[in-house]
C-alpha cells in the first residue's frame, strides 16, 4: 500500500479552468475500488484509516439533500452525530477513507478502539502514527445517514491548514451516494444511488452535457490521464481536498515554466520547500487552464481549479464527470 505524501499549505493563488470544445456524450462505465491510497499535494490533508477490516457501515439517503459548503479555503461541510454535536468535515474526493480528528473523538465521547494491524494495513501515515479507531452510531450529512461505522483517529495537532476541521469525508462514504460538489453554487448535493440520467433528470433543467472522464479507480481515488499540451499525456489526481494544481517536474520543464517562488509548506512530515510557477494558458485535454502551479511528484486537480466547476460522481460505477454550467432544478 502507498503511504500518502503530506499536502502542503501557503499556496493562495489560483489557477482558473474554461472550456474550449462541444461536450462530450454521457456514457457509463464499470470500475473496481481497491484498498490502497495515492500520495496527494496542495493545502489538505488525506490520510488513509488503518484498520483490520473495511467498515461495514450502513447507508440510508431516500431523497436528494443539499448541504452548505462552508466558507474557508477548502470544500467544507457540517456533519451531526446525534447526540453529540457536530463535526466539520473536508469533502476531499482524494482521500480514500474518512478520518476523524482525535481531538474531536475525545471530546464527543467516541468510544475508541485500538487499532489492530493483524491485516496487513498501514499504522501510520507519513508523520502520524494511526493508534485508534473511533465507533460512531451514527454520522449525518443532511438527510443522508451512516450507522454503526468505525472511522480511523489521527492526531491533528500542529496542522495549521486543517484548523477549524474535525476530520474529512473519505471516498469510503462518497461513493455510497451521487455525489455533486457545486463549486460555484457553494454547495454538496447527494441523491440516493442512481443512473447518470436519472440524476441530471432529478438536479439539471433540459439537457446538459458533461465531460466524462476515463477513471482510474485502481488505488481507490479518482485518477484521470489527460494530454497536456507541449508536455505529452500526464496523470492527475481529481482531488477537492488538495489546495490547487500541481505538475510533476518533467512537464513543467517541457513546458519552460518560469518560476515565481519558493513557499515554505506545512506538511504531515514537517515543513517543506516547494516550487511555485507560472502556467500561461495551456490545454488540459479539453480544458484550458492557467494561473500557477506547484511543482510536485504527482499531478494534481485540485480545489482552485475545481471550485470553479460543478464535479459530479456517481458511486457505484466510479463514474466522475464536470458538468457544463448547468441550469439546477
Amino acid at each position: 500500500m502507498t503511504q500518502r505524501s503530506p499536502r502542503g499549505r501557503g499556496i493562495v493563488a489560483a489557477a482558473t479552468v474554461s472550456w474550449r470544445c462541444p461536450w462530450i456524450e454521457i456514457a457509463r462505465a464499470t470500475s473496481t475500488l481497491s484498498l490502497a491510497l495515492l500520495a496527494s499535494c496542495g493545502d489538505g490533508a488525506s490520510t488513509a484509516p488503518a484498520r483490520d477490516e473495511p467498515p461495514r457501515a450502513t447507508s440510508r439517503l431516500e431523497a436528494r439533500t443539499d448541504l452548505a459548503l462552508l466558507e474557508g479555503s477548502h470544500p467544507r461541510v457540517e456533519a451531526e452525530l446525534p447526540g453529540r454535536g457536530r463535526a466539520v468535515l473536508l469533502v476531499d474526493t482524494g482521500a480514500q477513507y474518512t478520518v476523524l480528528s482525535s481531538a474531536f473523538a475525545r471530546a464527543h465521547g467516541l468510544a475508541l478502539e485500538p487499532f489492530d494491524a493483524s491485516a496487513g494495513a498501514p499504522t501510520s501515515a507519513p508523520g502520524r502514527r494511526i493508534e485508534h479507531v473511533a465507533r460512531v452510531p451514527e454520522l449525518l450529512l443532511g438527510a443522508a445517514s451512516v450507522r454503526d461505522v468505525r472511522i480511523a483517529v489521527l492526531d491533528f495537532a500542529g496542522l495549521d491548514h486543517l484548523a477549524g476541521t474535525d476530520g474529512i469525508l473519505g471516498q469510503d462514504l462518497l461513493r455510497s451516494w451521487f455525489a455533486v460538489i457545486d463549486g460555484p453554487g457553494r454547495r454538496l448535493v447527494l441523491l440516493p444511488r442512481c443512473t447518470i440520467e436519472e440524476a441530471f433528470a432529478q438536479l439539471f433543467e433540459g439537457r446538459t452535457g458533461a465531460l466524462r472522464f476515463d477513471v482510474d479507480w485502481s488505488l481507490g481515488v479518482p485518477r484521470v490521464r489527460l494530454p497536456l499540451a507541449g508536455a505529452g499525456e500526464i496523470e492527475l489526481l481529481i482531488d477537492t481536498g488538495a489546495n490547487f494544481l500541481c505538475l510533476p517536474p518533467e512537464p513543467i520543464a517541457a513546458l519552460g515554466l518560469a518560476k515565481l517562488r519558493t513557499e515554505r509548506v506545512q506538511t504531515l512530515e514537517g515543513e517543506a520547500e516547494r516550487d511555485v510557477y507560472e502556467l500561461p494558458r495551456t490545454s488540459l485535454g479539453v480544458l484550458t487552464i492557467r494561473g500557477e502551479v506547484q511543482a510536485w511528484e504527482h499531478g494534481v486537480l485540485g480545489w482552485s481549479v475545481l471550485e470553479g466547476a460543478v464535479l459530479a460522481q456517481e458511486g457505484e460505477s466510479g463514474v466522475v464527470m464536470l458538468v457544463d454550467r448547468p441550469a439546477w432544478k
